[in-house]
């Protein structure tokens, strides 16, 4: 095994490790809490992903996507959204 390879593996068994433990050598991203709206956070030291919950989208959970978002009324009616789980059709 020459130094390249040798480097390498150490490196994959490193990062192995640290995602076992849920740390990475320079902290986490998630620690500041990014994600909006119950968004779940999965980070490292240089990048995080927010999974976000139901009717919710954005790189950071911003938007509300409405229940009129899939355009519930036939018959060209129009979706009036009455709470964040009921409408109207009109």
């Amino acid at each position: 095994m020459n130094v390249t390879s040798f480097q390498w593996l150490l490196i994959v068994v490193a990062k192995i490790i640290y995602f076992v433990n849920g740390n990475w050598i320079t902290g986490n991203l998630c620690w500041s809490m990014p994600c909006l709206n119950g968004g779940s956070c999965f980070g490292s030291a240089y990048t995080y992903l927010c999974v976000c919950p139901v009717n919710f989208s954005g790189a950071l959970c911003e938007r509300h996507l409405g229940i009129c978002q899939e355009s519930p009324c036939g018959n060209r009616g129009v979706c009036v959204e009455t709470g964040l789980t009921s409408f109207e059709c009109r």
